[in-house]
């Protein structure tokens, strides 16, 4: 497994553990989805959770900027990739 498929996993993991998404449409997340769409049960609220969910779990800080602009869960995995590598 690489390091972008454990933060996949990780992230998936975060969406259902602390933003209460339903499993399967986090199950059917693919790189090239836009992850806001794909998970309709989670509100603006999760998207901040699972945001600050992960800074914290990766000790890194994301500015709002990046968060808005990271549409897609590939968006959202180079994200993380690019401050953690």
């Amino acid at each position: 497994m690489s390091y972008r498929d454990e933060v996949a996993a990780a992230i998936k993991e975060i969406f259902t553990v602390n933003a209460n998404a339903e499993t399967k449409e986090v199950e059917a997340l693919q790189e090239d989805m836009n992850w806001r769409e794909a998970i309709p049960s989670m509100d603006s609220l999760d998207h901040v959770e699972v945001f600050m969910t992960i800074e914290d779990r990766y000790d890194i800080e994301l500015s709002d900027d990046e968060c808005f602009k990271a549409v897609t869960f590939g968006d959202m995995l180079d994200l993380v990739c690019r401050k953690v590598c």
